[in-house]
């Protein structure tokens, strides 16, 4: 994993074509987009790992994903930020159809299962979740195809982890390049 939170693509992409988004800038200035409150909890909720963590995280993660749907870089760049896995540009209907538990288990991802067990059914309704309906918090693809898939998140986890791997086996099917990273919020200064 990049200790930076710039995305850069590496040298096969023609320098015209480059593009580097610093995301820890743009998750800062969503932050500072936040209510006064909003962000009070979400500095607050820093230090604590309570639920106060987790929808100070919602907070930022909706105004992060907003100011990610202002990229627009053209040149053949596609900037896909929380949206379902199935309305990303030529992704097969077989795969996004796939429950992600027989995914998970058929498709090369056996061995972080246990991580992933809790996006297998959806809580609410008791039925299997599908890989279409996956909303992965950022995934770029550049005029090469190369994919980068970003996760924006409280801490480092395992789980965190392993869902950004299983985001990597779900988009790079058939390309030949994915990175991937993610930027932990609660080491940032808010201030």
């Amino acid at each position: 994993m990049r200790k930076d939170s710039k995305v850069m693509v590496p040298g096969s992409t023609p320098a015209s074509t480059r593009l580097a988004i610093d995301l820890e800038a743009i998750v800062k200035e969503a932050a500072a987009r936040l209510s006064a409150a909003d962000r009070a909890q979400l500095i607050a909720s820093q230090e604590d790992e309570t639920a106060e963590r987790t929808a100070a995280g919602a907070k930022l993660d909706s105004a992060v994903t907003a100011a990610l749907r202002q990229l627009s870089p053209g040149n053949g760049w596609i900037v896909f930020a929380n949206r379902q896995v199935r309305s990303f540009p030529g992704m097969d209907a077989a795969t996004s159809a796939k429950a992600i538990e027989e995914f998970v288990r058929n498709d090369g991802l056996w061995w972080c299962e246990d991580e992933l067990r809790h996006l297998f059914v959806n809580r609410n309704s008791g039925r299997k979740r599908l890989i279409g309906a996956m909303r992965p918090d950022l995934v770029i693809q550049d005029p090469t195809e190369l994919l980068t898939i970003w996760d924006l998140t409280s801490t480092e986890q395992t789980r965190h982890l392993a869902k950004t791997l299983l985001y990597a086996q779900i988009f790079a099917r058939g390309r030949h390049l994915c990175q991937i990273g993610e930027t932990h919020w609660t080491g940032l200064d808010f201030t």
